[in-house]
């Protein structure tokens, strides 16, 4: 159990990092239109290099993070952090679809789950020698009664599932698949579910959560 509370502590924290991290993005789009303004007036003075500067100071900030956003700040400083970090491995992060209504309040139990379950891709897919190989598929959904979250991902190892559970064949048995087990046990908290899958190659991770609207604000 200590290390199972070392690994959600450390989850909560790079949370609260990521979290800081999508703000600072943030600002930045909220404050596009006045950059906007300024490239406008440096133009309108004739002051083109200035204006070229400026943009290529805006794209290189722009480039060095891409930021996804939902309407869930939560869901979106997760995101954002991992789609970076999966940049930097060379593997495609595709959204398929993210839809969270805005009045759903997403709990940090959620936002931890959804955390250690793109670790865990991310970490599948970094082991794969071949980087065009590499690749993780994302999908949340919200259906009026339970959060749905998918995450499959490209593997380099067969698999092997046994009674929802990865059959670990290394000799690190007691530290093998402790992200995994800490996404069941937060899913159980919630009374959720946690179903695992493998086929040619292929892992997926769905976790149903049964989740209300907010409606206190309407």
């Amino acid at each position: 159990m200590l290390l199972q509370d070392t690994l959600l502590k450390e989850q909560r924290n790079y949370y609260e990092n990521a979290l800081t991290m999508y703000n600072k993005n943030r600002q930045l789009n909220h404050d596009f239109k006045n950059h906007l303004l300024l490239i406008d007036d440096y133009i309108r003075r004739h002051h083109l290099q200035d204006a070229l500067t400026y943009i290529s100071d805006l794209t290189a900030v722009s480039n060095s993070h891409s930021i996804t956003f939902s309407g869930c700040q939560e869901v979106d400083a997760i995101l954002t952090a991992k789609q970076n970090l999966a940049k930097k491995q060379s593997t495609l992060f595709d959204i398929l679809e993210l839809s969270i209504p805005y009045n759903l309040h997403i709990t940090k139990e959620f936002a931890m789950i959804l955390a250690t379950s793109l670790d865990n891709a991310l970490e599948a897919t970094n082991k794969i020698a071949n980087q065009s190989k590499r690749w993780i598929h994302i999908l949340i959904r919200y259906d009026d009664t339970y959060l749905y979250l998918q995450i499959e991902n490209s593997t380099a190892d067969l698999v092997e599932i046994h009674n929802n559970t990865i059959a670990s064949t290394k000799t690190d048995k007691e530290t093998h698949g402790l992200g995994l087990i800490s996404v069941q046990e937060i899913a159980a908290s919630l009374n959720g579910k946690v179903k695992l899958f493998y086929q040619d190659n292929t892992f997926s991770i769905t976790v149903m959560l049964k989740y209300k609207i907010d409606n206190s604000s309407n």
